[in-house]
């Protein structure tokens, strides 16, 4: 028996429109820089920056680049329906006040600061995603874009 995905083929769709990596900067969100569906653009994000979260912890992912995506992030979550976990990083976002900070450096302080937070935070991202079934309908989201426009699922064999 074979797995089918569908997580590769939406992200390299994504990125025939621009590098969605340059939408994120240390002076504001411009997702005018690529041409792809918004929608489409906040869930890529939300994968890849989960990605860097999975890998190194909230506490990492925040002070580097994919912290910078964090309000799109939460957007991505409400696109995907999974209300919990963007409960989770509106907490995360109101943590660093009025004003979200893009700057890596300013977030880093912040965090230094505040380790703790964001290690509790981390959990209940987890928990709150592990709950609303994130895996399952990502996959979903994914199958649906790329079935439109005729992607064929990654195939891995067992």
């Amino acid at each position: 028996m074979v797995k089918e995905s569908y997580r590769w083929p939406f992200l390299n769709f994504i990125e025939q429109f621009g590098d969605p990596y340059g939408c994120w900067q240390e002076d504001g969100f411009w997702p005018g820089r690529v041409s792809a569906d918004f929608n489409h653009l906040l869930v890529w994000v939300t994968e890849i920056a989960l990605g860097y979260i999975d890998n190194g912890g909230l506490a990492y992912a925040m002070q580097c680049e994919p912290g910078r995506t964090m309000p799109e992030m939460q957007r991505g979550f409400e696109i995907l329906g999974c209300l919990k976990t963007q409960a989770v990083c509106t907490r995360i976002i109101k943590y660093f006040g009025d004003d979200f900070p893009r700057n890596d450096e300013q977030r880093s302080t912040f965090i230094a600061k505040n380790e703790s937070l964001f290690n509790q935070s981390e959990n209940e991202l987890w928990d709150a995603r592990e709950s609303e079934k994130y895996e399952f309908k990502v996959e979903e989201y994914f199958k649906k874009v790329c079935v439109a426009h005729s992607i064929p699922p990654r195939v891995y064999p067992n």
